[in-house]
């Protein structure tokens, strides 16, 4: 830096920290691009309809590659919540992050204009009714559904959202792919009383299963 200042005599000393800084901003965005480039390649190239073992968090993860700047630039803060040691499902990997990108979409579009809009995205195990499940739970503290719409939510064409912003099918669809994992979609109202709380329920892969 001595050296470069003695070269340009008429560089203010102000400038070369701001360039470093510019310079440390694009590298983290041009990895940031890479990342992103490399997970479409990946998502495009694995074959659909195919189930394997797969882990929720991993999926969560991947689904934030697209969206986690989205929610940053928006001022929302993401809260991550993944329970450690959590029991894969069986599903087909790239259906079930499409699923993660609708609910995180509209989390991220029920906060707009929104001060301080927070979305939750956690992940847990469940043991009910003889059963073993796992969760995916997507919350915001947004204005939430309002109860005359519950019933309708997840029908196509649906939507609460503004003419032109909307085609009211995501919902549709991961309650389809939700369903076709022999699984479910559940609205539920958050702990706080304020939001949406959207939870995808698989049924959870046992050792034995893995075994076999």
């Amino acid at each position: 830096d001595v050296y470069k200042r003695q070269d340009n005599p008429h560089a203010s000393t102000a400038t070369y920290p701001s360039l470093l800084e510019d310079m440390r901003l694009i590298e983290r965005q041009t990895q940031r691009m890479s990342q992103i480039i490399m997970h479409l390649r990946t998502f495009a190239r694995k074959p659909r309809g195919a189930k394997e073992v797969v882990n929720l968090n991993e999926i969560a993860q991947n689904a934030l590659i697209l969206l986690r700047e989205q929610l940053q630039q928006r001022g929302i803060e993401l809260m991550e919540e993944y329970a450690p040691d959590l029991p894969p499902v069986l599903g087909e990997a790239n259906s079930l992050e499409q699923v993660v990108i609708n609910l995180l979409t509209n989390a991220r579009d029920a906060l707009e204009n929104q001060a301080n809009g927070q979305v939750v995205m956690r992940t847990r195990f469940v043991q009910e009714s003889g059963r073993e499940w796992v969760e995916l739970c997507v919350q915001d503290n947004g204005p939430g559904v309002p109860p005359e719409l519950r019933s309708q939510i997840f029908d196509p064409f649906f939507t609460t959202k503004e003419p032109g912003k909307g085609t009211g099918l995501g919902l549709a669809i991961s309650l389809e792919i939700a369903q076709k994992h022999c699984g479910m979609l559940l609205l539920s109202d958050p702990p706080e009383g304020r939001g949406a709380c959207f939870t995808l329920r698989l049924p959870a892969v046992t050792q034995q299963h893995q075994a076999a």
